[in-house]
């Protein structure tokens, strides 16, 4: 994937949408983006595929805010993340 338009490029803009400062750093997958100053965040993932397994891992609360590709889930996953946290996909 080209670095100009690949996931970091894309989780950028969506903090940048919702006020948000990019952090410098990230991590591949699931990227967490804080921003300090208004104690807000979101959760992103860009992958192709999500498991449920995996975004169990993320023990997302009520208030998280998680953000992912449509074509990534499935009716159960995401039904099941609707319930577990606020779901917005792209």
């Amino acid at each position: 994937m080209n670095e100009v338009f690949g996931p970091e490029c894309f989780a950028a803009q969506i903090a940048v949408v919702n006020n948000l400062k990019m952090p410098n750093t990230a991590k591949w997958t699931f990227w967490h983006v804080t921003d300090p100053d208004r104690e807000q965040s979101f959760v992103i993932c860009l992958d192709d595929t999500l498991t449920l397994e995996a975004v169990r891992a993320l023990k997302l609360k009520k208030d998280s805010l998680f953000i992912c590709r449509d074509t990534a889930l499935d009716d159960t996953l995401s039904a099941n993340l609707a319930l577990q946290c606020r779901l917005k996909v792209l």
